[in-house]
């Protein structure tokens, strides 16, 4: 999945029946196809969140919910095997109360090494749009709000510690929010952004 070139991907030889996700990892692009939506029950306290199946052409997998990687399959340099995270704020409220403090817990089960369990504590911030160019394609910086999530990790090494994430979230004019653009490290050395395609405002 992550062993292609770094030439740019045609975008606009994509199939528009389907919905697509273009991530750029250490430098490489690819197209992930969302294959399948699974319905996720309600649980401690969170509403049901459907969990997003995004495949690679080689079959590799990118399981989305909530704008949030919480499992992968087939990445041999970091695979999430899986997560388990309590309630989340929704987007617009950590949007509408800056000042107040935002979090929740996840934990982890990454390969390779056998790293089952592992704790992060992680603090959702709203922050003014990255003044460095970012790989988004359709849509501005500015129209979309700007969140960080950072966190302490227990039970890890120090390549396996949570690093800070950031999201480009379309809050939406009907209380609707989308995820559309995500910077993500897996692990200490493997880094990916992330952006819904078509990046129309208001994706689903």
């Amino acid at each position: 999945m992550w062993n292609r070139d770094k030439d740019e991907i045609d975008l606009s030889r994509l199939n528009p029946q389907f919905r697509y996700l273009k991530i750029v990892i250490n430098g490489a692009p690819v197209v992930l196809a969302l294959g399948s939506i699974d319905s996720t029950p309600a649980q401690d306290g969170q509403a049901a969140s459907p969990t997003e199946n995004w495949y690679s052409a080689s079959g590799e997998l990118v399981r989305i919910r909530d704008g949030r990687i919480v499992a992968t399959s087939g990445v041999e340099v970091a695979d999430w095997r899986s997560t388990a995270s309590g309630a989340l704020p929704s987007w617009q409220s950590v949007a509408a109360a800056p000042d107040r403090l935002w979090f929740y817990h996840r934990t982890r089960d990454v390969m390779p090494g056998y790293h089952y369990g592992l704790k992060d504590a992680i603090t959702i911030t709203p922050i003014a749009r990255p003044e460095t160019k970012t790989p988004l394609v359709g849509v501005a910086p500015e129209q979309l709000a700007w969140f960080r999530e950072t966190g302490v990790t227990t039970g890890a090494d120090d390549a396996n510690k949570m690093q800070a994430a950031i999201y480009g979230v379309d809050l939406g004019r009907t209380g609707n929010e989308a995820v559309v653009y995500l910077e993500q490290c897996l692990s200490a050395t493997v880094c990916l952004t992330l952006q819904r395609l078509p990046a129309a405002k208001n994706a689903s």
